[in-house]
């Protein structure tokens, strides 16, 4: 009998091996990846759909709707490896996403309980996923706690429920503290990776948003990391930049001036309106709320032309910048800082969320700053700081 069972157990671990094996032997063509999914806990007929990076922006590539638990995903790659979005659509899904790791020739499984979608498994015979995975086994207790709050809290701000919504903002933040806590633990005792440099993205735009985080040291105790040759890379330079960030500005203060790009590639300065009002408009074709103001937007610039310019200035990438111009037949001052992260005039006008406004005096002087956008909120303001 113990003979049997020691037989049966040999047997079961030969096989999850073999299976193992098989998964990281078995491809798609080269130039091509493929995602397959097997999911319990979420309906049939739920969406899912994967994304790629376009600098601030996540761009939708496919949709693919589950049926009998699976999903899957077949498409083109030039990058190699490239790290995609899987997100949920519809409700109970968080407002997070799976990071998954593609590249050439690769097959990709995914397995997973429910919608909390940073609770799901990923695996590929990619080193980059293992060294993803590596960080998410880090923190999945955390998330296994975090991913249902969110859910909840997604569910209580789309039936506006503030208060109750408010009520679980202390909880989550806690938890989120805690899951930083451990990625920059992680990140610390790891050698660097395409897979550190995505995650050290996300972190050191803290030194901007909120300088005086907890965790501001723990960030620059990664940059400690970096050789000279590593700040000299991409990464290394937008690093550094986030380590010497501008002087903000302050109501009051002198307006600060950058080089700015518009859509021909000249280099423009605000100084070029001195002499006028010059309203700041911080944008993204990817807020809602920065979309939705630009009929308004249009109509301040004709109302005020002969004592205001209104500069808008994206933070897209030059592409999708100006893609969504020309799609949208935007005019007037269209403009770009053309930098990987906001550590421009972004950084130094205290942009936190966008849209974000700044008007600046006919003797440049920084007068008024403020972020945000409801139908008529910039004709209030522009009536009340300069009048009819």
């Amino acid at each position: 009998m113990g003979r049997k069972i020691l037989w049966i157990v040999a047997t079961a671990g030969l096989l999850a091996v073999c299976a193992s094996i098989m998964m990281r032997q078995e491809r798609v063509p080269e130039g091509e990846f493929r995602i397959e999914g097997e999911l319990t806990g979420v309906p049939d007929s739920t969406v899912l759909s994967l994304h790629r990076v376009d600098g601030n922006l996540l761009k939708r590539m496919q949709a693919d709707t589950v049926i009998d638990g699976r999903f899957s995903f077949r498409d083109t790659i030039t990058t190699d490896p490239r790290c995609l979005a899987l997100m949920g659509r519809g409700e109970g899904f968080p407002p997070t996403w799976l990071d998954v790791w593609v590249g050439s020739g690769t097959v990709v499984h995914i397995k997973g309980e429910g919608k909390g979608l940073r609770t799901w498994f990923v695996e590929s015979r990619l080193p980059e996923q293992e060294e993803q995975n590596r960080l998410d086994d880090a923190v999945r207790a955390i998330n296994e706690e975090l991913m249902p709050l969110k859910i909840e809290m997604e569910r209580l701000y789309m039936a506006g429920k503030k208060e109750e919504y408010r009520a679980l903002c202390p909880k989550e933040d806690s938890l989120s503290s805690l899951v930083a806590e451990k990625t920059l633990a992680f990140l610390k005792e790891r050698p660097l990776s395409v897979v550190w440099e995505k995650e050290c993205c996300g972190y050191m735009r803290m030194l901007q948003y909120n300088p005086n985080s907890p965790f501001a040291d723990d960030i620059r105790a990664l940059y400690d990391k970096l050789s000279d040759a590593d700040k000299q890379t991409d990464f290394g330079k937008l690093f550094t930049e986030y380590m010497n960030l501008p002087p903000v500005v302050n109501e009051g203060d002198e307006m600060v001036d950058g080089d700015l790009y518009d859509l021909e590639g000249r280099v423009r300065h605000l100084s070029e309106f001195k002499g006028k009002y010059i309203l700041l408009d911080f944008w993204s074709r990817g807020c809602g709320p920065c979309v939705a103001s630009i009929p308004e937007m249009e109509e301040i610039a004709e109302q005020y032309k002969e004592q205001l310019e209104v500069v808008s200035i994206s933070s897209d990438t030059e592409a999708s910048w100006k893609e969504f111009v020309t799609e949208r037949k935007l005019t007037g001052n269209q403009w770009n800082e053309l930098r990987q992260g906001t550590t421009g005039l972004a950084a130094a006008y205290r942009v936190r969320g966008i849209p974000h406004y700044v008007l600046i005096t006919p003797d440049g002087k920084v007068k008024k700053m403020w972020s945000g956008y409801g139908k008529g909120s910039l004709k209030a303001k522009m009536k009340e700081l300069i009048g009819e």
